[in-house]
């Protein structure tokens, strides 16, 4: 962009305050946008730009961030790490002026700014701020002779501002008039000069495309326009994340192109403009969440809550298949907090709109990541989007009838609860819960077999003091089995009561790290499965043994007898157990033929992270692997908020505190640039919806 110069060396905003004046008069006659270089106040015009020109190694801006390094202020702002951040040079006033006299000469290089959503506001990773940390050994206990009013915030705020703490105890400022918020310490006037600085250069850039774009007048209210700001610095300097809210059209937007990954990595493939409004919308809700102030609750938002939980409950009463994120239960729960929500109230204390703002982004977060509003939707939880069919390994093959197919159970159950590798905290927790009794119960019949073993074994005639004989072998190898269950049982109870995973995204990166692209979740599936096995080797063991000590000394009435009872009873039980396999059209060692499976899919993907390796590398912890397609995911923000990030970059900045209430159960994926790569599916048929008489 280029500058009009000027005959006049008088300032344009000569006699105006900096904060009305979004530009200066430099020394050279060119217009150039207000810094905090030049102070908050007023002062004489500067000789050059704050930003680097590109004669300059070194920017005015950029000094003084470096100057001020050891301060509160600017050191107290982030590393930005993620994609560089684009300069803006600023559209002066009447730039495109044909009176305006003088030839547009190129100053210098505007601030430069990154485009965030919510995820970039790092609330619940402050914490791990250096500047933040209170040091126990620093007290000061004394209250001043006559302290009768107490401020909301340590310092003076600057004019405009006003300090808000958030109900779960976060500290942010709003600038009234402006309609901006951040989290940054604007009592800091160093900091307070950045946020003024990047505020009115945005606002001036967005007024600038509203009148450019005629369109925009009538949908952009720009006196309805929030703002979001997140100062960082890089190794160029100082830099400025934001985003703008529009509450008419419930989005954020921004004024520069942006590679939302953030958001859209969530749903793999070719994704339409409604599909990404989804992604987007549900970011505003979380917008919601975080600066409730200027949210307006009125009675149709109300009911367009409640007519959501209502259908929601409706669809998990009539179907076992839901595609919904919250149980019945959560969503009574909901509804009997937002019948108590009162939208004439004229008080705003922003409690009911973070209620409403962080259940509408559960289910919008929900609606996109199932794909409402396309083709392919996702009605049924268990329907793949992306096609994918389970092919059994040579493990598999071998080890499903050695463990009594126990393993071929558990992998289709955890197929259908990780599809297209998402994963929601409901059916996730119900499949642990009856893991958990399951395990509990074969602890119990171990035990007793244990026991039984032990018992055996005291019986004179069976310890003969060889130790070679048949049922001697088989009672100790019993015993150990038994043991084995026992063990295994113990530690899967304990890791599922002691871990983190009742969260759906530690679900997920813990389904991940033992995902296959071909073979899934048969690792899981087969480990899993041990105890149980085990203990119905155990039950064959010492039945051996008992037999072998039947069939000892003992006439031929007495064989014939408890021979025939016994083939008798094992008949039944043989026969009862067949009839209540489950019935396929496949054998366990061949793939389902009803599942989806695309053709470009079909080839083994050899950058497909650590699946390439085999069984055993799967076992190996991510810490000990590096990805090759991207880093290891975060830790999840909230129960409700299941779509996180790692690192503090814009491109992964949904890292928040895994105990923060910022969301409830929301199926999620954690999806990590390309990483995820292995999806779930069924037939167009085995989708149709299971549906019980209403």
């Amino acid at each position: 962009m280029t500058a009009p110069a000027h005959k006049s060396a008088e300032p344009q905003y000569g006699g105006r305050s900096p904060v009305d004046a979004p530009y200066d008069m430099s020394s050279s006659g060119h217009l150039i946008p207000y810094s905090p270089v030049h102070g908050l106040h007023g002062g004489a015009p500067r000789s050059q730009s704050p930003m680097s020109t590109s004669q300059q190694s070194v920017s005015r801006r950029s000094m003084r961030s470096h100057n001020s390094a050891l301060s509160i202020g600017r050191a107290s702002y982030r590393e930005h790490l993620g994609p560089p951040a684009r300069a803006r040079t600023p559209n002066p006033p009447n730039a495109d002026d044909p009176d305006q006299p003088g030839e547009l000469t190129v100053d210098y290089k505007g601030p430069r700014f990154a485009p965030m959503s919510t995820h970039g506001v790092l609330r619940y990773q402050r914490h791990k701020q250096p500047n933040v940390i209170r040091r126990p050994t620093e007290v000061d206990h004394t209250i001043s002779a006559m302290q009768y009013k107490f401020p909301e915030t340590q310092g003076s705020l600057p004019e405009g501002w006003t300090a808000h703490r958030h109900p779960e105890g976060a500290l942010y400022f709003m600038h009234v008039e402006s309609k901006t918020f951040t989290e940054v310490n604007v009592c800091n006037e160093e900091i307070c000069e950045d946020i003024e600085y990047f505020k009115r250069f945005l606002f001036s850039e967005l007024q600038d495309e509203i009148e450019k774009r005629g369109d925009l007048s009538g949908s952009l209210k720009h006196d309805e326009v929030q703002l979001v700001l997140e100062p960082r610095t890089d190794a160029d300097g100082l830099l400025c994340s934001y985003y703008f809210v529009n509450p008419g059209s419930r989005c954020l937007f921004w004024l520069d192109d942006w590679e939302g990954e953030e958001i859209f990595s969530d749903c793999r493939g070719d994704l339409s403009l409604p599909h990404k409004g989804l992604g987007i919308q549900s970011h505003y809700w979380r917008h919601w969440d975080l600066f409730p102030n200027l949210c307006n609750i009125t009675q149709e938002l109300k009911d367009e809550v409640v007519d959501m939980i209502l259908h929601a409950t409706s669809d998990h009463l009539t179907s076992n298949r839901s595609s919904c994120p919250l149980n019945v239960e959560e969503l009574n729960q909901h509804l009997s907090l937002i019948e108590k929500i009162n939208p004439e109230s004229t008080y705003r204390r922003g409690h009911p709109a973070i209620v409403i703002g962080r259940i509408m982004h559960t289910f919008y977060h929900a609606y996109f990541l199932n794909f409402h509003g396309e083709e392919c939707a996702r009605l049924n939880f268990d329907q793949t989007i992306h096609g994918w069919r389970y092919h059994p390994s040579w493990l598999m093959t071998t080890c499903a009838p050695l463990l009594f197919m126990a393993p071929v159970t558990s992998v289709r159950s955890l197929h259908r609860i990780f599809v297209d590798e998402i994963a929601s905290k409901a059916k996730w927790n119900t499949y642990i819960n009856k893991l958990n009794s399951q395990l509990q119960d074969t602890n119990l019949l171990a035990t007793v077999l244990l026991n039984a073993n032990v018992g055996f074994l005291a019986i004179q005639s069976v310890d003969n003091g060889a130790g070679t004989s048949l049922r001697q072998l088989a009672s100790y190898m019993s015993l150990v089995a038994s043991m084995a269950s026992i063990i295994l049982g113990l530690v899967f109870v304990g890791h599922h009561r002691t871990e983190s995973r009742n969260t759906a995204f530690e679900a997920a990166k813990f389904l991940f790290r033992l995902q296959h692209k071909r073979h899934g979740l048969e690792t899981l599936g087969i480990i899993y499965s041990l105890p149980y096995a085990f203990l119905m080797w155990a039950m064959v063991l010492f039945f051996i043994a008992f037999v072998s000590e039947w069939c000892g000394p003992g006439d031929i009435s007495s064989w014939t007898s408890v021979g025939s009872f016994m083939f008798l009873v094992t008949l039944l039980v043989a026969w009862c157990i067949w009839t209540s396999r489950e019935q396929t059209d496949y054998w366990w060692f061949q793939p389902d033929p009803d599942q989806v499976e695309l053709e470009d899919l079909e080839e083994y993907n050899e950058t497909s992270c650590v699946t390439t390796s085999g069984f055993l590398r799967r076992l190996i912890p991510p810490s000990w692997i590096r990805y090759r397609t991207g880093p290891e995911p975060p830790p999840e923000s909230h129960a409700m908020q299941d779509t996180t990030r790692p690192q503090d970059v814009p491109l992964s900045d949904n890292t928040l505190h895994e105990d923060s209430p910022a969301c409830e159960p929301v199926s999620i994926t954690v999806h990590q640039a390309t990483l995820w790569s292995a999806p779930s599916t069924l037939n167009t048929d085995a989708f149709e919806r299971q549906t019980s008489p209403v």
